[in-house]
Protein backbone atom coordinates (compact mmCIF):
# COMPACT_ATOMS: atom_id res chain seq x y z
CA UNK A 1 0.00 0.00 0.00
CA UNK A 2 1.12 3.88 -0.93
CA UNK A 3 -0.12 6.89 -0.22
CA UNK A 4 1.05 10.13 -1.25
CA UNK A 5 -0.77 13.39 -1.62
CA UNK A 6 -0.46 15.29 -5.29
CA UNK A 7 -1.67 18.86 -4.96
CA UNK A 8 -2.32 19.01 -9.05
CA UNK A 9 -4.82 16.02 -8.05
CA UNK A 10 -6.28 18.10 -5.40
CA UNK A 11 -7.58 20.47 -7.41
CA UNK A 12 -8.55 18.50 -10.36
CA UNK A 13 -11.10 16.19 -7.73
CA UNK A 14 -11.98 19.87 -6.23
CA UNK A 15 -13.09 21.65 -9.48
CA UNK A 16 -14.86 18.00 -10.19
CA UNK A 17 -16.81 18.25 -7.34
CA UNK A 18 -17.54 22.68 -7.31
CA UNK A 19 -19.12 21.79 -11.14
CA UNK A 20 -21.40 18.75 -9.46
CA UNK A 21 -22.51 21.30 -6.54
CA UNK A 22 -23.14 24.08 -9.01
CA UNK A 23 -24.89 22.36 -11.14
CA UNK A 24 -27.31 20.84 -9.05
CA UNK A 25 -28.22 18.17 -10.77
CA UNK A 26 -25.80 16.91 -13.50
CA UNK A 27 -23.59 14.44 -11.62
CA UNK A 28 -20.35 15.37 -14.13
CA UNK A 29 -17.26 14.25 -12.59
CA UNK A 30 -13.54 12.58 -13.27
CA UNK A 31 -13.33 9.27 -11.71
CA UNK A 32 -10.80 9.45 -9.18
CA UNK A 33 -8.51 6.18 -10.03
CA UNK A 34 -5.15 6.04 -11.96
CA UNK A 35 -6.02 5.01 -16.06
CA UNK A 36 -8.61 6.85 -16.48
CA UNK A 37 -6.48 9.15 -19.04
CA UNK A 38 -9.13 11.36 -20.58
CA UNK A 39 -10.74 12.29 -17.63
CA UNK A 40 -14.07 11.46 -17.95
CA UNK A 41 -16.55 9.32 -15.34
CA UNK A 42 -15.16 5.53 -16.16
CA UNK A 43 -12.36 3.48 -17.20
CA UNK A 44 -12.62 2.31 -20.69
CA UNK A 45 -11.25 1.38 -24.45
CA UNK A 46 -11.55 5.29 -24.94
CA UNK A 47 -8.57 5.28 -22.33
CA UNK A 48 -6.34 3.25 -23.80
CA UNK A 49 -6.47 5.48 -27.09
CA UNK A 50 -6.11 8.72 -25.22
CA UNK A 51 -2.80 7.13 -23.44
CA UNK A 52 -2.05 6.31 -27.42
CA UNK A 53 -1.99 9.60 -28.42
CA UNK A 54 0.06 10.91 -25.32
CA UNK A 55 2.68 8.30 -26.09
CA UNK A 56 2.86 9.54 -30.24
CA UNK A 57 2.93 13.56 -29.00
CA UNK A 58 -0.99 14.31 -29.84
CA UNK A 59 -2.34 14.84 -26.43
CA UNK A 60 -0.74 16.48 -22.87
CA UNK A 61 -0.62 14.01 -20.22
CA UNK A 62 -3.49 14.42 -17.62
CA UNK A 63 -3.34 13.89 -14.01
CA UNK A 64 -4.78 10.14 -13.52
CA UNK A 65 -2.91 8.75 -17.42
CA UNK A 66 0.08 6.77 -15.52
CA UNK A 67 -1.88 4.08 -14.75
CA UNK A 68 0.15 2.38 -13.33
CA UNK A 69 1.58 5.11 -10.79
CA UNK A 70 5.40 4.59 -11.97
CA UNK A 71 6.09 7.68 -13.01
CA UNK A 72 5.75 7.36 -16.52
CA UNK A 73 3.63 7.04 -19.37
CA UNK A 74 4.08 3.97 -21.71
CA UNK A 75 2.77 1.21 -23.16
CA UNK A 76 2.49 -0.36 -19.61
CA UNK A 77 -0.02 1.95 -18.93
CA UNK A 78 -1.78 0.50 -21.42
CA UNK A 79 -1.26 -3.14 -20.35
CA UNK A 80 -2.64 -1.58 -16.42
CA UNK A 81 -5.80 -0.20 -18.32
CA UNK A 82 -6.73 -3.17 -20.32
CA UNK A 83 -6.55 -4.94 -17.01
CA UNK A 84 -8.71 -2.60 -15.58
CA UNK A 85 -11.18 -2.82 -18.13
CA UNK A 86 -10.72 -6.76 -17.50
CA UNK A 87 -11.54 -6.82 -14.07
CA UNK A 88 -7.95 -8.51 -13.41
CA UNK A 89 -5.80 -5.90 -12.37
CA UNK A 90 -3.91 -6.74 -9.35
CA UNK A 91 -3.75 -2.72 -7.77
CA UNK A 92 -5.52 -0.21 -8.12
CA UNK A 93 -4.01 3.97 -7.27
CA UNK A 94 -7.14 6.03 -6.60
CA UNK A 95 -7.45 9.28 -5.12
CA UNK A 96 -9.84 9.04 -1.74
CA UNK A 97 -12.02 12.25 -0.88
CA UNK A 98 -8.85 14.21 0.84
CA UNK A 99 -6.83 14.29 -1.97
CA UNK A 100 -4.40 11.36 -0.96
CA UNK A 101 -2.94 8.75 -3.80
CA UNK A 102 -3.39 5.22 -2.37
CA UNK A 103 -2.24 2.48 -4.33
CA UNK A 104 -4.23 -0.86 -2.74
CA UNK A 105 -4.05 -4.72 -3.98
CA UNK A 106 -7.36 -5.67 -5.37
CA UNK A 107 -10.03 -6.77 -5.61
CA UNK A 108 -10.46 -5.95 -1.74
CA UNK A 109 -12.69 -8.33 0.43
CA UNK A 110 -11.64 -7.73 3.99
CA UNK A 111 -12.54 -4.32 5.13
CA UNK A 112 -13.36 -2.42 8.21
CA UNK A 113 -15.64 1.19 7.89
CA UNK A 114 -15.19 3.16 10.76
CA UNK A 115 -17.70 6.04 8.85
CA UNK A 116 -20.65 5.81 11.31
CA UNK A 117 -23.63 4.06 9.77
CA UNK A 118 -23.45 5.79 6.05
CA UNK A 119 -20.16 3.06 5.83
CA UNK A 120 -21.65 -0.20 6.35
CA UNK A 121 -24.89 1.04 4.75
CA UNK A 122 -23.27 1.65 1.61
CA UNK A 123 -21.10 -0.95 1.68
CA UNK A 124 -23.86 -3.67 2.19
CA UNK A 125 -25.51 -1.78 -0.23
CA UNK A 126 -22.44 -3.09 -2.95
CA UNK A 127 -22.94 -6.46 -1.65
CA UNK A 128 -19.81 -6.32 0.86
CA UNK A 129 -20.23 -6.91 4.61
CA UNK A 130 -18.23 -4.93 6.50
CA UNK A 131 -15.35 -6.94 8.82
CA UNK A 132 -15.96 -4.28 12.09
CA UNK A 133 -17.29 -1.43 12.08
CA UNK A 134 -17.63 1.71 14.62
CA UNK A 135 -19.92 2.50 17.47
CA UNK A 136 -22.15 4.87 16.60
CA UNK A 137 -25.72 5.45 18.10
CA UNK A 138 -27.10 6.51 14.83
CA UNK A 139 -26.75 2.79 13.22
CA UNK A 140 -29.69 2.79 11.45
CA UNK A 141 -32.34 0.41 12.66
CA UNK A 142 -33.11 -0.94 9.85
CA UNK A 143 -29.26 -2.01 9.74
CA UNK A 144 -28.86 -3.55 13.30
CA UNK A 145 -30.01 -7.06 12.12
CA UNK A 146 -27.62 -6.97 9.14
CA UNK A 147 -24.86 -5.76 11.14
CA UNK A 148 -25.52 -7.92 14.77
CA UNK A 149 -22.61 -9.96 14.76
CA UNK A 150 -19.97 -7.66 13.39
CA UNK A 151 -17.72 -6.27 15.80
CA UNK A 152 -17.22 -2.64 17.26
CA UNK A 153 -13.85 -0.92 16.90
CA UNK A 154 -14.06 2.35 18.89
CA UNK A 155 -15.49 5.30 17.42
CA UNK A 156 -15.24 6.56 14.01
CA UNK A 157 -13.27 9.72 15.82
CA UNK A 158 -11.45 7.36 18.40
CA UNK A 159 -10.52 4.24 16.54
CA UNK A 160 -9.13 0.89 18.67
CA UNK A 161 -6.17 0.72 16.66
CA UNK A 162 -5.25 -2.73 17.89
CA UNK A 163 -8.59 -4.06 17.86
CA UNK A 164 -8.28 -3.04 14.04
CA UNK A 165 -5.14 -4.75 13.46
CA UNK A 166 -6.32 -7.91 15.04
CA UNK A 167 -8.43 -8.35 12.50
CA UNK A 168 -5.73 -7.77 9.59
CA UNK A 169 -8.23 -6.11 7.09
CA UNK A 170 -7.12 -4.88 3.50
CA UNK A 171 -8.36 -1.26 3.97
CA UNK A 172 -9.90 0.90 6.51
CA UNK A 173 -12.38 3.33 5.13
CA UNK A 174 -13.05 6.43 7.61
CA UNK A 175 -14.84 9.72 7.15
CA UNK A 176 -12.47 12.87 5.52
CA UNK A 177 -13.78 15.24 8.25
CA UNK A 178 -12.17 13.11 10.72
CA UNK A 179 -9.19 12.18 9.18
CA UNK A 180 -8.14 16.07 8.47
CA UNK A 181 -8.68 17.02 12.12
CA UNK A 182 -5.83 14.76 12.29
CA UNK A 183 -7.90 11.90 14.23
CA UNK A 184 -6.39 9.34 12.64
CA UNK A 185 -2.50 9.95 12.39
CA UNK A 186 -1.49 7.16 15.10
CA UNK A 187 -4.13 4.20 13.61
CA UNK A 188 -2.25 5.15 10.13
CA UNK A 189 1.02 5.24 11.52
CA UNK A 190 0.08 1.18 12.66
CA UNK A 191 -1.75 0.76 9.46
CA UNK A 192 1.15 1.77 7.33
CA UNK A 193 3.27 -0.62 8.90
CA UNK A 194 1.55 -3.23 8.50
CA UNK A 195 0.53 -2.54 4.68
CA UNK A 196 -2.47 -1.79 5.04
CA UNK A 197 -4.57 1.17 3.61
CA UNK A 198 -6.43 3.96 4.84
CA UNK A 199 -8.92 5.12 2.66
CA UNK A 200 -11.12 8.46 3.81
CA UNK A 201 -14.11 9.08 1.23
CA UNK A 202 -17.83 10.03 2.29
CA UNK A 203 -20.52 8.70 0.50
CA UNK A 204 -23.18 11.00 1.90
CA UNK A 205 -22.01 13.77 0.25
CA UNK A 206 -23.96 14.71 -2.47
CA UNK A 207 -21.79 16.89 -4.29
CA UNK A 208 -19.12 13.77 -4.57
CA UNK A 209 -21.47 10.86 -4.33
CA UNK A 210 -21.25 9.25 -7.71
CA UNK A 211 -17.16 9.29 -7.27
CA UNK A 212 -17.06 8.24 -4.29
CA UNK A 213 -19.35 5.24 -5.01
CA UNK A 214 -17.96 4.24 -8.44
CA UNK A 215 -14.23 4.40 -6.91
CA UNK A 216 -15.56 1.96 -3.99
CA UNK A 217 -17.43 -0.36 -6.81
CA UNK A 218 -13.42 -0.87 -8.47
CA UNK A 219 -11.77 -1.29 -5.55
CA UNK A 220 -14.60 -3.97 -4.16
CA UNK A 221 -14.88 -5.39 -8.00
CA UNK A 222 -18.79 -4.37 -7.93
CA UNK A 223 -18.51 -2.12 -10.25
CA UNK A 224 -22.38 -3.16 -11.70
CA UNK A 225 -23.95 -2.42 -8.31
CA UNK A 226 -22.10 0.81 -8.21
CA UNK A 227 -23.52 1.67 -11.63
CA UNK A 228 -27.20 0.68 -10.53
CA UNK A 229 -26.72 3.31 -7.28
CA UNK A 230 -25.62 5.99 -9.41
CA UNK A 231 -28.54 5.47 -11.90
CA UNK A 232 -30.76 5.02 -8.84
CA UNK A 233 -29.91 8.36 -7.44
CA UNK A 234 -29.98 10.07 -11.35
CA UNK A 235 -32.89 9.12 -12.21
CA UNK A 236 -34.45 10.45 -9.24
CA UNK A 237 -32.55 13.70 -9.28
CA UNK A 238 -33.24 14.35 -13.21
CA UNK A 239 -37.40 13.93 -11.85
CA UNK A 240 -37.13 16.67 -9.52
CA UNK A 241 -34.75 18.77 -12.00
CA UNK A 242 -37.68 18.26 -14.87
CA UNK A 243 -40.48 19.43 -12.42
CA UNK A 244 -39.10 21.95 -10.94
CA UNK A 245 -37.14 23.82 -13.29
CA UNK A 246 -39.77 26.44 -14.79
CA UNK A 247 -40.74 27.81 -11.48
CA UNK A 248 -41.21 31.36 -11.46
CA UNK A 249 -39.62 33.29 -7.93
CA UNK A 250 -43.40 34.02 -7.21
CA UNK A 251 -44.28 29.94 -7.09
CA UNK A 252 -41.55 28.97 -5.18
CA UNK A 253 -42.31 27.50 -1.78
CA UNK A 254 -41.13 29.16 1.24
CA UNK A 255 -40.12 26.74 4.20
CA UNK A 256 -38.29 26.86 7.15
CA UNK A 257 -36.11 24.13 8.22
CA UNK A 258 -35.71 23.08 11.50
CA UNK A 259 -32.60 20.22 12.73
CA UNK A 260 -32.36 19.11 16.18
CA UNK A 261 -32.18 21.81 18.42
CA UNK A 262 -34.88 24.07 18.75
CA UNK A 263 -34.63 26.86 16.35
CA UNK A 264 -31.73 25.58 14.44
CA UNK A 265 -31.90 25.56 10.82
CA UNK A 266 -29.72 25.59 8.20
CA UNK A 267 -28.23 27.65 5.60
CA UNK A 268 -25.78 28.07 2.74
CA UNK A 269 -22.34 25.58 3.21
CA UNK A 270 -24.53 22.69 4.39
CA UNK A 271 -26.26 20.15 2.09
CA UNK A 272 -29.54 20.26 3.74
CA UNK A 273 -30.03 24.18 2.35
CA UNK A 274 -28.56 23.27 -1.15
CA UNK A 275 -30.98 20.59 -1.43
CA UNK A 276 -33.66 22.76 -0.61
CA UNK A 277 -32.61 25.30 -3.47
CA UNK A 278 -32.09 22.23 -5.62
CA UNK A 279 -35.54 21.32 -5.10
CA UNK A 280 -36.76 24.93 -6.38
CA UNK A 281 -37.58 25.76 -2.40
CA UNK A 282 -36.62 28.86 -0.97
CA UNK A 283 -35.48 29.12 2.94
CA UNK A 284 -37.20 31.94 4.77
CA UNK A 285 -34.01 32.14 6.08
CA UNK A 286 -31.93 32.18 3.25
CA UNK A 287 -30.52 35.89 4.14
CA UNK A 288 -28.40 34.66 6.64
CA UNK A 289 -25.09 33.30 5.51
CA UNK A 290 -24.08 30.64 7.64
CA UNK A 291 -24.74 27.30 7.22
CA UNK A 292 -26.02 26.08 11.05
CA UNK A 293 -28.27 29.41 12.15
CA UNK A 294 -29.91 29.32 15.50
CA UNK A 295 -32.79 32.02 14.55
CA UNK A 296 -35.08 34.07 16.34
CA UNK A 297 -38.68 32.11 17.44
CA UNK A 298 -40.21 35.40 16.64
CA UNK A 299 -38.79 35.82 13.33
CA UNK A 300 -40.36 32.82 12.09
CA UNK A 301 -43.87 34.37 12.88
CA UNK A 302 -43.05 37.04 10.97
CA UNK A 303 -41.41 35.30 7.36
CA UNK A 304 -44.81 33.04 7.92
CA UNK A 305 -43.03 29.75 5.55
CA UNK A 306 -45.44 28.30 3.58
CA UNK A 307 -44.04 24.92 4.80
CA UNK A 308 -42.09 23.65 8.09
CA UNK A 309 -40.19 20.64 7.87
CA UNK A 310 -38.46 19.00 11.20
CA UNK A 311 -35.66 16.92 10.92
CA UNK A 312 -34.04 15.81 14.20
CA UNK A 313 -30.51 14.51 13.67
CA UNK A 314 -30.07 10.80 14.71
CA UNK A 315 -33.84 9.71 15.79
CA UNK A 316 -34.28 6.25 15.37
CA UNK A 317 -36.79 5.14 13.37
CA UNK A 318 -39.77 3.58 14.97
CA UNK A 319 -42.77 0.82 14.41
CA UNK A 320 -45.12 3.00 14.82
CA UNK A 321 -46.00 7.27 14.64
CA UNK A 322 -46.92 7.90 18.30
CA UNK A 323 -42.67 9.78 18.86
CA UNK A 324 -43.04 11.68 15.62
CA UNK A 325 -47.00 12.99 16.33
CA UNK A 326 -45.14 14.20 19.78
CA UNK A 327 -42.57 16.45 18.00
CA UNK A 328 -45.24 17.46 16.12
CA UNK A 329 -47.34 18.38 18.54
CA UNK A 330 -44.81 20.38 20.46
CA UNK A 331 -44.18 22.66 17.46
CA UNK A 332 -47.66 23.61 16.90
CA UNK A 333 -48.20 24.11 20.78
CA UNK A 334 -45.00 27.35 20.27
CA UNK A 335 -46.03 30.44 20.94
CA UNK A 336 -47.66 31.98 17.58
CA UNK A 337 -47.68 29.01 15.91
CA UNK A 338 -51.18 28.31 15.36
CA UNK A 339 -51.37 31.45 12.66
CA UNK A 340 -48.49 29.86 10.72
CA UNK A 341 -49.74 29.61 7.29
CA UNK A 342 -47.93 26.27 7.58
CA UNK A 343 -49.89 24.65 10.71
CA UNK A 344 -53.22 26.25 9.19
CA UNK A 345 -52.68 24.53 5.80
CA UNK A 346 -51.47 20.99 7.11
CA UNK A 347 -47.89 21.69 5.87
CA UNK A 348 -45.90 20.69 9.08
CA UNK A 349 -44.07 17.81 8.25
CA UNK A 350 -41.61 15.13 10.44
CA UNK A 351 -38.69 13.92 8.19
CA UNK A 352 -36.52 11.65 9.44
CA UNK A 353 -32.42 12.10 8.82
CA UNK A 354 -32.12 8.43 7.80
CA UNK A 355 -34.08 9.30 4.96
CA UNK A 356 -31.16 11.01 3.52
CA UNK A 357 -28.19 9.01 4.70
CA UNK A 358 -26.18 7.33 1.73
CA UNK A 359 -29.51 8.04 -0.51
CA UNK A 360 -29.78 11.54 -0.87
CA UNK A 361 -32.59 11.92 -3.91
CA UNK A 362 -34.79 10.25 -1.54
CA UNK A 363 -34.57 12.85 0.70
CA UNK A 364 -34.59 15.19 -1.80
CA UNK A 365 -37.92 13.60 -3.20
CA UNK A 366 -39.68 14.30 0.12
CA UNK A 367 -38.42 17.90 -0.20
CA UNK A 368 -39.56 18.41 -3.28
CA UNK A 369 -43.07 16.56 -2.53
CA UNK A 370 -43.30 18.51 0.57
CA UNK A 371 -42.74 22.58 -1.73
CA UNK A 372 -44.49 21.15 -4.67
CA UNK A 373 -47.28 18.33 -3.87
CA UNK A 374 -49.15 19.33 -7.17
CA UNK A 375 -46.21 18.66 -8.93
CA UNK A 376 -45.07 15.32 -7.36
CA UNK A 377 -48.54 14.42 -7.05
CA UNK A 378 -47.74 10.64 -8.34
CA UNK A 379 -44.74 10.51 -6.34
CA UNK A 380 -44.49 8.38 -2.74
CA UNK A 381 -41.40 9.48 -1.48
CA UNK A 382 -41.69 6.58 1.05
CA UNK A 383 -42.45 3.53 -1.79
CA UNK A 384 -39.27 4.64 -3.08
CA UNK A 385 -37.60 4.81 0.16
CA UNK A 386 -38.53 1.40 0.64
CA UNK A 387 -37.67 0.65 -2.85
CA UNK A 388 -33.83 1.25 -2.51
CA UNK A 389 -33.70 -0.89 1.05
CA UNK A 390 -35.39 -4.16 -1.05
CA UNK A 391 -33.39 -3.65 -3.88
CA UNK A 392 -29.80 -2.85 -2.48
CA UNK A 393 -30.35 -4.62 0.89
CA UNK A 394 -32.68 -7.53 0.38
CA UNK A 395 -34.53 -6.39 3.21
CA UNK A 396 -38.43 -4.63 3.72
CA UNK A 397 -38.18 -1.64 5.96
CA UNK A 398 -41.58 -0.34 7.34
CA UNK A 399 -40.26 1.21 9.85
CA UNK A 400 -42.06 5.21 9.99
CA UNK A 401 -39.69 7.59 8.72
CA UNK A 402 -42.13 10.15 8.33
CA UNK A 403 -45.66 12.03 9.51
CA UNK A 404 -47.93 12.35 8.08
CA UNK A 405 -47.15 9.60 5.19
CA UNK A 406 -46.37 11.33 2.31
CA UNK A 407 -48.52 9.82 0.18
CA UNK A 408 -50.88 12.16 2.05
CA UNK A 409 -48.95 15.51 1.19
CA UNK A 410 -51.20 18.07 -0.66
Amino acid sequence: MRTTTNMRLMMTMALCVLFSIQSGIAYNFALGIFGNANMDDTIDESDIAFIREIIGGTQKATAFADANYDGRIDEKDITQIQSIIMGNETNLTIVDGVGRNVTVSVPIENIVTIAGSYGPEMLLALGIKPLAISESKSHAVQLQDMLKDVPTVGSSNEPDSEAILGLNPEIVHCYENFYKQGSYEKMEKALNSRGIGLIAMDFHKPGNFDNAIRIMGYLLGRQERADSLIDFEESNMNLIQERTKNLTDEERTYLYFESSKDFATRGPGDNTYDAIVLCGGRSIFDDIAEPYPTVDPEAIIQRDPHVVIKTPDGFAATNNAEPLIEVLNSLKNRTGWQDLNAVKDGRLYFLNGGTRSVHNSIFCLFLAKALYPDRFNDVDPESIYRQWYNKFLGIDNNLVMVYPPSESWQ
